[in-house]
């Protein structure tokens, strides 16, 4: 097995960071690890897209 080097967050990074990594690799999923290097989720892009959806249509 050889070691590459993935992207993950954690689960406080910054949204516009998290954003800008599924966009410029072209990423549906991004894995959420936590400071002990154990992935504790898993973020979409549908998941993004229907909470900013969700956002938007309550604030009118």
């Amino acid at each position: 097995m050889t070691k590459r080097n993935l992207l993950f967050v954690s689960p406080d990074e910054e949204f516009d960071k998290t954003l800008r990594l599924l966009a410029r690799h072209h990423f549906k999923k991004l894995p959420v690890v936590n400071g002990a290097g154990r992935v504790i989720g898993v973020l979409s892009r549908g998941e993004i897209i229907s909470n900013i959806s969700k956002k938007i249509i309550s604030s009118k």
